[in-house]
């Protein structure tokens, strides 16, 4: 069974407890979905020397992402163009409550990731009310909803850690 970690957005902070959490092992193969302008995988491939891809399908911020040196790619997280078992893990930093189709992206993240590989995911979930916000933070389920995703496409959650005390501090 594939694994999981759930925790929620907080930048580099918890880039770095993502990846102290999955041990990746050595010279890993790690996608970032919806990687944007390439933060992340910037800081990932200068502190660990993991091959990172990031992934994103907006053209303008893989523009940006590739000019900084980042290897990206303009697709869809429902298409990932990698190989079937070929990465070790997957990240979905604050963009997996964007995604139109979030079953077909979980099934392609099954299909491209290595027997035992990870996925990370770093985004908002409702607390109270699940709600669809329109603009930057897109869909907003449960989390045992988002887990309920993960499981029934064979992903096993090993890790969860809710930072909202954190975004409260931090947005007010």
């Amino acid at each position: 069974m594939k694994q999981c970690q759930l925790p929620s957005p907080g930048g580099i902070k918890i880039t770095k407890r993502a990846l102290e959490i999955c041990q990746f092992p050595p010279g890993a193969l790690l996608a970032d979905i919806g990687c944007g302008t390439g933060k992340d995988i910037s800081y990932i491939k200068k502190h660990t020397g993991f091959k990172m891809t990031g992934i994103d399908n907006d053209p303008s911020a893989i523009s940006v992402a590739v000019a900084t040196g980042n290897e990206c790619i303009c697709c869809d997280a429902t298409n990932l163009p990698f190989k079937s078992a070929s990465l070790d893990g997957i990240f979905f930093q604050c963009s997996f409550s964007k995604i139109e189709k979030p079953d077909m992206a979980i099934r392609e993240a099954h299909r491209v990731l290595k027997p035992g590989g990870k996925i990370v995911i770093s985004d908002f979930y409702a607390q109270k009310k699940e709600e669809h916000f329109f603009g930057f933070m897109g869909r907003v389920e449960f989390k045992e909803k988002i887990i309920s995703r993960l499981n029934g496409h064979g992903f096993e959650l090993i890790f969860l850690e809710d930072h909202t005390k954190e975004l409260h501090q931090l947005w007010g």
